[in-house]
């Protein structure tokens, strides 16, 4: 009997398939795997008894029930067009064979980090304030479904690491709804003047109002503006781990084909896509994702316009929720696990920056390039400079650049620190950057 051994195609030319070989291995671009790499039912070879025309240049999720019994398919084939389990065997690295080398992507990932540390530093000799938040995933998240795909079900990878982000124009547009949200609950009385002008502004001709307009920018032909709040890309803390979701079509004959009611005797067609799981190892340890605003000091010397941009992010991560499915509880964060240094600073953020203050406060003093060190015994970060000695609790004081060497490494660090006095010898650390800065 004749075997149908080509049934799968993967589309790129045969020099780069054969290079790859059936499944890549070692280091490389997850992303690039997933959009371009993966395996197509071939139209053109003979395909066994059984498989439906409208399978034939498909690219599956999953393996075609005929091509798994029919006996003339070799097992390897059916391996191969299972894309979706086989990708998330190589990105979690749940097998000793074809496995992706995860190393080198969290070398990357670690190393992207760092230089988003340094871009945002480098913003402050601009004016802009900082902000860093590690907020928890709670549920699966699910970003670019709708990119176009082999499959019709996308996701979205950073294009030169290949690794799961969130966009900033996506955190953007949900932290802005967030915000409008909140400011339209503010009002108690649906018959409010300033309710129904604040809603006529936005309904003329797409302006907002204050202090959206100076935080978020806003269109209009008359008074389009750019806005003070520049928000960045969103990475893992740490490389996630990927899994399978599932939707249903319950009433496929009612809503595809029209021929008949939603009744319960159809068959549904579930639907399996990728989405990143909330749990970054088996013992339920949570994935944290790092989000990054860099605050113009406009916004960031007005507490109450501070506040209610953080308001605004807090609710969009916790109840709107960032990607597809939100609607069903997907892409929410633990917005309760701010720590409270954060808290304090998101109340006062011109006095988390000594940078800001007026040249007036003589009691603030700075060390330049002094040795620092993380004692972990008593939590304490520690500097000195001649006979003074400096120390806080507070870890958000020190630059994430340093965070590294500092907290995980536990090597002493050089760098400029920004301290106010206690008393005698003794004082408080407040800040404390790289020499550089």
């Amino acid at each position: 009997m004749e075997s149908h051994s080509t049934v799968t195609l993967r589309p790129i030319c045969q020099r780069v398939n054969d290079t790859i070989g059936n499944l890549p291995t070692g280091p490389f671009n997850f992303g690039l795997y997933f959009n371009k790499w993966f395996y197509v039912v071939d139209g053109n070879a003979r395909p066994p008894k059984g498989l439906k025309k409208k399978s034939r240049w498909s690219c599956p999720t999953s393996v075609d029930s005929v091509l798994e019994r029919r006996h003339e398919v070799h097992p390897q084939q059916c391996k191969l067009l299972d894309n979706l389990n086989t990708s998330l065997v190589l990105f979690n690295g749940a097998s000793r064979e074809d496995k992706w080398d995860r190393r080198q992507a969290e070398q990357m990932l670690s190393a992207r980090h760092v230089s988003l540390a340094y871009y945002c530093e480098s913003f402050r000799k601009l004016g802009y304030w900082h902000e860093t938040r590690k907020v928890g995933l709670s549920s699966p998240l699910i970003v670019g479904l709708g990119n176009e795909h082999p499959s019709e079900k996308g996701f979205r990878f950073d294009w030169t690491l290949g690794i799961p982000m969130i966009p900033s124009s996506s955190i953007k547009g949900v932290v802005r709804l967030a915000f409008l949200v909140n400011r339209l609950n503010s009002f108690e009385d649906p018959d409010d003047p300033s309710l129904l002008e604040f809603c006529y502004n936005i309904q003329k001709d797409g302006t907002f109002p204050e202090p959206a307009r100076s935080i978020f920018g806003s269109g209009g032909d008359e008074r389009s503006n750019r806005g003070k709040v520049i928000f960045l890309d969103a990475y893992p803390e740490k490389l996630p781990r990927l899994k399978a979701e599932i939707m249903n079509c319950h009433y496929p004959d009612y809503l595809n084909k029209g021929t008949r009611g939603p009744t319960e005797d159809q068959d549904p067609n579930p639907q399996r896509y990728w989405a990143v799981d909330p749990n970054i190892d088996d013992k339920g340890t949570k994935v944290s994702f790092v989000f990054r605003f860099l605050i113009h000091k406009d916004i960031a010397n007005d507490q109450d316009k501070f506040r209610q941009l953080f308001e605004a992010v807090h609710s969009a991560l916790g109840d709107h929720g960032l990607g597809a499915k939100t609607a069903i509880g997907h892409g929410r964060f633990d917005t309760k696990g701010t720590s409270k240094s954060e808290q304090d600073r998101a109340k006062a953020p011109a006095e988390a920056s000594p940078k800001d203050k007026p040249a007036a406060d003589k009691v603030i003093e700075q060390w330049a390039a002094v040795n620092v060190n993380w004692d972990a015994g008593r939590q304490e970060v520690n500097a000195t400079s001649g006979n003074k000695k400096g120390f806080t609790k507070d870890r958000s004081v020190v630059s994430e650049i340093l965070c590294k060497t500092l907290f995980d490494k536990k090597k002493v660090v050089k760098a400029n620190v920004t301290v106010e006095p206690l008393g005698g010898n003794n004082f408080r650390i407040i800040v404390v950057n790289p020499v550089d800065q």
